[in-house]
């Protein structure tokens, strides 16, 4: 069809323009009416969109974080978790898959708020920072400030600062002293005034102090800190595992905003609320408490505010193939012959709707296909099959059973048939490219249920002659099937 014909000589264009590639060297007409008419540069990518293998290096700035078996999602803009994965190695994988447009996405680690930008398949490092990175932002002279007070019920002793009963920092086993109550400090560089009628605890003149309670914690659980201050004072919370000898991710607060509340990351068993005062800057009536989450209805161990099935145990993450938008592909029936490169013989569409469990394996998706237009004069059916990320074969039958409007394909392990043949599949017969007759889409609808351990998958749609079922059409980057 013409304007498809004109379509695709604008990318090509395009993308010529792109490589800095002159018209003198490609050498095409000037008024080029078909594809066949053009010299197509060797590794044109004749997809719309960027997709790949992502994977992330986790890094820290402190040798006793571990990351290891916590999340790390791809967020978009508006921070909408779109991929899901488990840190292994400090490795997080994703297969990536989004149109090419001016959208910004990220990997995005939820323990601490660290995250790098993705633009492309490839390998990224997210370096976690857990030294202080930023300084009080009240100027000397303002007076006290007072964070929002949070309803959580406080669970620091002496956290007024009436009684000076400080003790050095023990640096030993967290368990042997969290919830005893104690004020553990670093140094001496503090003393006790009155602000306003109340006792504080106040750093000295160019001097800088640091002090800690430790408390216990469950992880899931809601928690809040808040405090008044003055000047120069920072608040960290810093997240303790079972060994209690690590820490492996932190919440920095300022306590000149709104106090901080959130969920205590998993793998926490202890809570270090750690106070940095310096150069006559003070600190009274802090508070850090934690409670029950809103809810995890289904016990799954995924709170229901982060859970896609909130009331359904064996699904917790909802993601979509493609990552972002929706897949349409445009098939030339007569490969390897050029045909009349319209691009019209089939067009499909198609979203995947693909639910994990908790632990990040898939247990089912949901395809929907819409049979676009059907431009051919000879018959083609409509196959799937489903690869690893690396558009490799997997070494073992991943799918457990198949419902809806899709049958297993004998030919092929892991393999689908949508429908032999796209004219039987109408049930009334339209064209759709501006020629024949016009008509609603058929859609296609089933449902795939997945072996346990499978977390990724690519599918590989491809069309066949429904009269020689060798004869198939791939995307750009797969190989023909067993047939």
């Amino acid at each position: 069809m013409k304007h498809l014909a004109y379509t695709i000589l604008a990318v090509v264009a395009l993308w010529s323009c792109g490589k800095e590639t002159s018209t003198d060297q490609i050498q095409n007409p000037p008024n080029a009416e078909s594809l066949a008419e053009l010299v197509i540069p060797e590794g044109f990518n004749w997809s719309s969109s960027t997709k790949g293998n992502v994977n992330v290096l986790v890094t820290t700035t402190n040798s006793k974080f571990d990351a290891n078996n916590q999340s790390l999602w791809i967020i978009n803009e508006s921070g909408k978790r779109l991929l899901n994965s488990t840190i292994t190695n400090n490795i997080a994988s994703f297969y990536f898959n989004v149109p090419q447009t001016e959208d910004k996405y990220y990997a995005y680690y939820p323990g601490s708020g660290h995250m790098v930008e993705i633009s492309k398949a490839g390998s990224y490092n997210l370096e976690i920072d857990l030294r202080p990175t930023q300084k009080g932002v009240f100027t000397k002279g303002t007076q006290k400030k007072s964070a929002q007070k949070v309803s959580i019920t406080n669970e620091l002793s002496n956290s007024d600062f009436e009684t000076n009963s400080f003790t050095n920092y023990p640096w030993g086993t967290v368990s042997t002293y969290a919830d005893d109550g104690q004020w553990y400090k670093y140094n001496n560089n503090y003393n006790w005034t009155t602000e306003s009628g109340s006792r504080v605890l106040k750093a000295k003149n160019n001097k800088t102090a640091y002090f800690s309670q430790f408390v216990t914690v469950a992880e899931g659980d809601s928690f809040a800190v808040s405090a008044d201050h003055y000047d120069d004072c920072e608040i960290y919370i810093l997240w303790y595992g079972a060994s209690s000898n690590w820490y492996f991710a932190y919440e920095y607060y300022d306590p000149g905003n709104a106090s901080l509340t959130g969920l205590v990351p998993t793998g926490a068993n202890y809570a270090e609320v750690y106070i940095r005062l310096r150069d006559n800057s003070w600190v009274d009536n802090v508070s850090f408490g934690t409670e029950v989450a809103i809810s995890d209805a289904d016990n799954d161990g995924v709170a229901d505010n982060d859970d896609d099935y909130p009331n359904d145990n064996s699904r917790a993450y909802q993601e979509f193939y493609p990552t972002a938008g929706y897949q349409t592909l445009a098939f030339e029936d007569l490969w390897p012959g050029i045909g009349d490169f319209d691009f019209n013989d089939m067009v499909v569409s198609n979203r995947i709707e693909i639910a994990k469990n908790a632990n990040n394996d898939i247990v089912s998706a949901d395809f929907t296909i819409s049979l676009d237009a059907v431009g051919a004069g000879i018959g083609s059916g409509l196959g799937i099959l489903l690869k690893n990320s690396s558009n490799q074969n997997f070494q073992q039958n991943i799918i457990a059973s198949i419902s809806g409007n899709a049958t297993a394909d004998v030919n092929n392990t892991n393999g689908l048939i949508v429908f032999d043949n796209a004219f039987d599949a109408q049930s009334n017969y339209y064209t759709n490219n501006g020629v024949g007759p016009n008509g609603t889409p058929e859609e296609f609808s089933f449902t795939i249920n997945f072996v346990s351990g499978v977390q990724s998958f690519v599918p590989d749609i491809y069309i066949y002659r429904s009269s020689e079922r060798g004869r198939e059409v791939h995307l750009d980057g797969f190989t023909g099937t067993n047939a």
